[in-house]
């Protein structure tokens, strides 16, 4: 007689959410890399995400950038101004530099946030010319023209003067939470949770949460 197989048993896989995934559904993006297409591309497909799903709960931008690609924070930029219908509230946690800097101060005005351990700085577009003299000379002026976008965007969402931004931009401009704030480039300084939540539009208490352990370790690191 044939020995019975003994029943094999079934193992069931143990999924566990992405973070990533779990900050979508908290409608948080936590932005700390450098700009380029990558980046761009998943902060943008996420924003339109969140929009779809409510345009009515802010969205929270957690941003921690040394910069990067120009072309790629006008693709943010446009889709936080003109594609997508609901408030982001943008957080400097760490370091908002040049195109970081510019992403921060493109927040919805009185929802743009500053932990008091962060640095921003803002500073011209580097040319890094080449090449022929002809080609030079197409390259600086597409630099010059960039740089005059950079410039609408600062006095749109800055309390910043023409004559003040020239001088600012001659060089690399490091700025403290308060001269932040100063120049409007953002609206308030994060030193408990209240200072966030008190002024974010969300029915989803995980939004919460999850900033709240993000805002106050970024507090124990830099203690």
């Amino acid at each position: 007689m044939p020995k019975e197989e003994e029943e094999e048993e079934i193992i069931m896989p143990q999924f566990v959410l992405p973070q990533s995934d779990y900050l979508t559904r908290s409608r948080i993006i936590y932005f700390n890399t450098e700009f380029n297409q990558t980046s761009a591309r998943s902060c943008i497909e996420r924003l339109l995400i969140m929009d779809a799903e409510s345009i009515h709960d802010d969205i929270t931008l957690l941003i921690d950038s040394n910069g990067g690609d120009v072309y790629s924070f006008f693709a943010i930029y446009d889709s936080i101004t003109k594609l997508i219908h609901c408030d982001v509230a943008t957080v400097c946690l760490g370091r908002a530099m040049s195109c970081g800097q510019m992403l921060l101060m493109s927040g919805t005005k009185g929802k743009r946030f500053i932990t008091e351990n962060s640095n921003v700085m803002m500073h011209q577009i580097s040319s890094g010319t080449i090449g022929k003299i002809s080609e030079m000379e197409n390259h600086v002026q597409m630099v010059q023209n960039l740089m005059k976008r950079f410039e609408k965007i600062i006095l749109k969402h800055s309390k910043i003067k023409k004559n003040e931004l020239s001088r600012l931009m001659s060089r690399d401009a490091y700025m403290s939470p308060e001269e932040v704030i100063k120049y409007g480039i953002c609206d308030h300084l994060i030193t408990k949770p209240s200072d966030l939540y008190s002024r974010l539009v969300s029915k989803n208490i995980k939004t919460r949460n999850v900033i709240d352990k993000m805002v106050n370790e970024s507090k124990i690191k830099r203690a």
